[in-house]
């Protein structure tokens, strides 16, 4: 079954009926990324699509996806971003991820549109194919894909706000709750800045209260993301 869009009134075929629903949702999460959707469409097409764009325009149907905005597309056939498993501390003024990062979840993210880049990208590509990863913390993690996936949990979850931590709170929650938490092999990522080495940031080795620093694009296979969410 082909999926139908509707744009601002406009509807069309999303690609032939050779992709299931999945395949066709995650091209539209990759061409509608951005505020000129509809021509970046038009522009993201070959020469053949183009010249049978018009023929592709064709009544709602029952499969049709409304887009709320160009950011956000909704429908039956996916479903959501995994939550983690939080810690709630009434110490701490956020909760804590038990785990790390899931190769599940960042499997999610790149069905989604998401582009893994940088050194190493080849690892953790092969790490989240691997489905035995779906529920287990993983590596080669870079703080941009932190970032990623906080956002993308953020929109699906509203009211809710998760984040990458600073160095002065993950420390903190090493110190409360590293006992309840998992993954604690991993170098971890931060917000937090390395002024003496512009441009990059710091990562902690919560077994050893270890202190070390990257680019925010650098992948290594102990390096992982926990997140927070503020309360």
């Amino acid at each position: 079954m082909a999926l139908n869009v509707s744009i601002k009134g406009l509807i069309f075929r999303a690609s032939d009926r050779r992709l299931n629903a999945e395949g066709q949702l995650r091209i539209l999460l990759q061409r509608l990324s951005g505020p000129a959707g509809i021509a970046r469409i038009r522009a993201g097409d070959n020469q053949e699509a183009l010249s049978g764009y018009q023929a592709l325009r064709q009544p709602a149907t029952e499969t049709e996806i409304e887009l709320i905005n160009m950011s956000t597309v909704t429908a039956v056939q996916v479903k959501a971003l995994e939550v983690p498993e939080m810690i709630d501390d009434p110490r701490l003024p956020f909760k804590v991820s038990r785990g790390v990062v899931t190769g599940g979840q960042i499997a999610w993210l790149v069905k989604a549109g998401y582009m893994i880049t940088g050194c190493e990208a080849d690892r953790l590509n092969a790490a989240i194919a691997d489905e035995s990863n779906a529920a287990k913390g993983v590596g080669y993690c870079t703080l941009l894909d932190g970032r990623a996936l906080a956002e993308e949990l953020n929109r699906q979850n509203p009211g809710r706000k998760f984040r990458v931590p600073s160095e002065p709170e993950l420390i903190k929650l090493n110190n409360l709750v590293g006992k309840q938490l998992s993954g604690t092999n991993f170098w971890i990522w931060t917000e937090t800045q390395n002024k003496r080495y512009p441009g990059t940031f710091v990562l902690c080795l919560l077994d050893s209260g270890l202190r070390n620093n990257d680019y925010p694009d650098f992948r290594n296979y102990y390096f992982a993301v926990r997140l927070v969410e503020d309360k």
